[in-house]
């Protein structure tokens, strides 16, 4: 796609889609903030790890070496970030139980790699980086804040997996005036858009989280109740049909 920014930072690192997209400032004189994305891969292939993978060595050793580079550009200064991979690190129960939450909740056991990595460490030395935001387990939304640092879960956005009810989006707020923080906050579908009955029966309909007998019944229920709204009987058939399909 034109618009997609994601890069392959080199074919040497484990993976793929490790890279950095820096934030130049209003007036475009510095790079004022930076974004890192860390490919988390999938499965763990080494000797005795049977579980999720993790971020790889030479893709810290990466980020080391691009953050002292950003650093330099800086005038010396460090360069504010924050960083997006799918799988949260194998800290998680440490952070959990010796952490503050600030917000959000664990709704389910984090699910990260049996294998510890160095990751959180170096990036905690290197003092860059404000908040690590992950993915993968599809319910949680916490954010926790460990020494210094903000581990951040997002819940899953789309209904073709599993999740409940607190399927949404993420917004982060970023303001130059003031690089030391963020902001950030869960927009959430079901309370944003499940204001009446038959957009509740609408959203069980979609959801995979249910079994198929929930699903169809929802479906059945929707379909008279949309009617009754004033929608058209063909496009409330074509609607149950791509959910369907």
């Amino acid at each position: 796609y034109d618009c997609c920014i994601a890069v392959d930072d080199g074919e040497d690192l484990y993976g793929c889609g490790t890279y950095n997209i820096p934030i130049k400032s209003s007036d475009g004189k510095k790079i004022a903030y930076n974004i890192w994305c860390f490919d988390s891969n999938a499965y763990c292939d080494d000797p005795g790890c049977d579980s999720y993978d993790y971020v790889r060595d030479d893709q810290i050793a990466w980020y080391i070496k691009k953050s002292n580079e950003l650093k330099a550009a800086n005038g010396g200064v460090l360069v504010p970030s924050i960083s997006f991979q799918h799988i949260v690190v194998p800290e998680i129960e440490e952070i959990r139980a010796n952490g503050t939450l600030i917000s959000g909740a664990v709704n389910e056991t984090p699910c990260p790699s049996d294998h510890q990595s160095n990751q959180v460490s170096a990036m905690m030395k290197q003092g860059d980086v404000k908040a690590m935001f992950f993915a993968h387990d599809h319910t949680n939304t916490f954010q926790i804040r460990y020494k210094g640092m903000d581990f951040v879960n997002s819940p899953t956005a789309g209904f073709s997996a599993y999740g409940d009810k607190t399927r949404g989006i993420r917004v982060i707020e970023l303001d130059e005036k003031d690089t030391s923080t963020y902001k950030t906050r869960m927009v959430n579908y079901f309370n944003e858009y499940c204001t009446t009955d038959s957009e509740i029966c609408r959203f069980k309909m979609n959801s995979k989280s249910y079994n198929d007998f929930v699903r169809a019944l929802n479906g059945i229920r929707y379909f008279y109740l949309a009617l009754a709204e004033g929608k058209s009987f063909f496009s409330i058939c074509k609607e149950i049909h791509c959910i369907i399909n």
